[in-house]
């Protein structure tokens, strides 16, 4: 199941909702993301975790939380 619930938040089209709603949902996905990551850990999560970093829908304050649970 892990690896069905991790491609399903993956491919979950973020800029398709709300703008204000953004960064809550990205959080959200990348708790679950996190926990699947303890036993399950692949590429895939790997790049999307990245990724969220690196984007601009997360503030420094959420990427630098984000950073030290890494």
């Amino acid at each position: 199941m892990n690896d069905k619930i991790a491609s399903s938040l993956i491919s979950f089209d973020i800029m398709a909702v709300k703008e204000t709603m953004r960064k809550s949902i990205l959080i959200d996905i990348l708790n679950v993301l996190f926990i699947i990551r303890l036993e399950h850990k692949t590429d895939e999560i790997e790049s999307f975790i990245l990724n969220a970093l690196s984007g601009e829908i997360l503030d420094k304050k959420t990427k630098k939380q984000i950073e030290d649970y890494l």
